[in-house]
């Protein structure tokens, strides 16, 4: 019984910590996006490199109690390094894939989507104040003079407010955290049609190193 559950928590630790490489190779790597895909690459690699040294690491230390042989050691936390590599860094290639279908997508789209929410500004607008924001959006979801269509671009719009429009704000609200209180700032976005002018260009400008050949 001892030598199972003891075996459930090993399987536990290995799985955790492969989850953990494929989650930093999935996700980590974005900061480098509009850098284009080198750059893209080349950040999930130093990413990737570092979870296997970490992986490697960590089995290490939870091998000196199991092995008393340092050479068996080293051989397994080098082995399980590599493959934390690998399940890092194949996310990697595939997210860049991904990505560049995705930057085209933005590029070739943006002044449709510009076009788009021109013609709904002052539907979306729900206060008439020249901005449109979230709380504007939550209602063109559920405003039934909308068509299905429109309401289901509010919540398009509402996704890539970011993207489409400015910081109109910041606020910071108090949540529990652990046995403290932690301080959470909120950036609030709004779209004006000063904003919506220069979207295209900004997209294009964005992602340019996306269009260049490797």
């Amino acid at each position: 019984m001892n030598s199972l559950f003891s075996s459930l928590i090993w399987l536990s630790i290995v799985a955790l910590m492969l989850a953990f490489a494929f989650l930093i190779g999935f996700a980590g790597a974005d900061a480098a996006v509009e850098g284009g895909p080198t750059m893209f690459l080349a950040g999930g690699f130093l990413l990737s490199l570092l979870v296997a040294y970490q992986n490697g690491l960590f089995m290490r230390l939870f091998l000196d109690s199991v092995f008393e042989t340092l050479t068996t050691q080293r051989a397994i936390a080098v082995g399980f390094g590599l493959l934390s590599f690998l399940i890092a860094f194949v996310p990697v290639v595939i997210n860049r894939e991904t990505l560049k279908r995705e930057t085209k997508h933005i590029r070739e789209s943006s002044l449709i989507a510009q076009q788009h929410v021109l013609r709904l500004f002052e539907k979306f607008d729900s206060n008439a104040d020249g901005t449109v924001t979230s709380d504007d959006l939550d209602k063109a979801e559920t405003n039934t003079d909308l068509s299905k269509t429109d309401r289901s671009f509010a919540s398009a719009v509402k996704n890539k407010l970011s993207d489409l429009g400015h910081e109109t704000a910041r606020t910071t609200s108090i949540i529990p955290c652990g046995i403290s209180s932690c301080p959470v700032t909120t950036i609030h976005y709004g779209i004006t049609k000063n904003d919506l002018e220069t979207y295209p260009k900004r997209m294009i400008d964005r992602y340019r190193n996306w269009q260049q050949p490797e």
